[in-house]
């Protein structure tokens, strides 16, 4: 798929999770008939938002979201991508405004899945550092550690 060259910059820069996840998303955009509607806006749309989008939403989901905005918003798209900012590539594009709306919406339904306990995330490690002495001391502190004395 040629509209598939609009993105492969911007998967290039990923790595470990985020990367698997994304390759996921295309290989579920590749095999969508969905996306011969406007494949060049959908590519698009997801070149904006890779590097921001969060990953924990399953890619089935992601992509349907992901097709459903593109498909309310086309004309805005199609709009945004031949207004000036978008051709000198700054982040006060219209196309950057668009792709921050679907970042929102995946927030939304992100966190509406994780209160309702449809969606489990890992916690990450945490790592604390302290100085051998006295924790005061280390420029570095955190204030519960403090409250704690």
């Amino acid at each position: 798929m040629l509209h598939r060259k609009l993105i492969e910059p911007a998967l290039a820069q990923l790595e470990g999770e985020r990367a698997t996840y994304f390759a996921q998303v295309l290989q579920r955009l590749d095999e969508d008939p969905r996306v011969d509607v406007a494949p060049n806006l959908v590519f698009l749309v997801l070149k904006e938002i890779v590097p921001l989008c969060p990953t924990y939403l399953p890619v089935r989901e992601l992509v349907d979201r992901l097709l459903e905005f593109v498909a309310v918003n086309q004309s805005r798209i199609n709009r945004a991508i031949f207004d000036p900012a978008f051709v000198e590539n700054t982040s006060a594009s219209e196309l950057h405004k668009i792709g921050g709306e679907f970042i929102n919406q995946v927030l939304t339904a992100t966190f509406k899945k994780l209160d309702s306990g449809d969606l489990q995330i890992e916690e990450r490690n945490v790592y604390r550092f302290s100085a051998d002495s006295d924790p005061a001391d280390f420029p570095y502190r955190d204030e519960d550690d403090l409250s704690e004395t």
